[in-house]
């Protein structure tokens, strides 16, 4: 019999860190989250930034670099448009909830500092057969996927995901943002 996969959800990682970019955005990060209140949105604690990081010439680099590999990519995405961005920064028994980016092309996130222990992002399959199935038991709704300090991820808008509680007491530094792409 031959297979098919259809109605595949894709997602690209990818590490590109540059130590000495990655250790300016950790320490402006922390920085930012000792002056500035938390966002609540979908952080249970921890601490979330404004949604305008791509507008800070800090980030400039990381958003040039995003905008190439999505450019490269087989998407054929002639533009991009950054919608919001925001930092994240999770302690010990912090986490965010379920949740998607479901009027955004693209969600991706940039992991500054991923202590051990300091939560998977954790995504869930969009198919409601398979969401009902998991339900029952039958676990294959839901994927932890292992994240290093450099790695981008970057997801259609519409899949769910979570970020499970940290058990480090180090901070996990995140950089996320949402797209929406013209193609063309």
């Amino acid at each position: 019999m031959k297979k098919h996969n259809f109605f595949a959800t894709p997602l690209w990682h990818e590490n590109i860190l540059d130590k000495e970019y990655n250790n300016t955005l950790k320490n402006f990060i922390l920085d930012l989250s000792k002056k500035e209140n938390s966002v609540s949105k979908t952080n249970y604690g921890g601490w979330q930034s404004q949604n305008n990081l791509q507008k800070l010439e800090i980030f400039k680099e990381l958003f040039n670099i995003i905008e190439k590999k999505f450019k490269k990519s087989e998407l054929n995405i002639k533009k991009l448009n950054v919608l919001q961005a925001w930092a994240n920064v999770n302690y010990k028994d912090n986490y965010n909830i379920i949740h998607n980016h479901g009027e955004s092309s693209f969600a991706m996130v940039y992991y500054v500092d991923v202590p051990e222990g300091s939560g998977f992002l954790t995504i869930r399959d969009p198919r409601p057969g398979a969401i009902a199935l998991s339900a029952r038991g039958v676990d294959r709704a839901i994927l932890d996927l292992n994240t290093k300090a450099g790695d981008l991820i970057i997801f259609p808008g519409y899949l769910d995901h979570f970020v499970k509680p940290s058990n480090s007491k180090i901070a996990r530094i995140s950089v996320a943002a949402d797209y929406n792409a013209v193609y063309f």
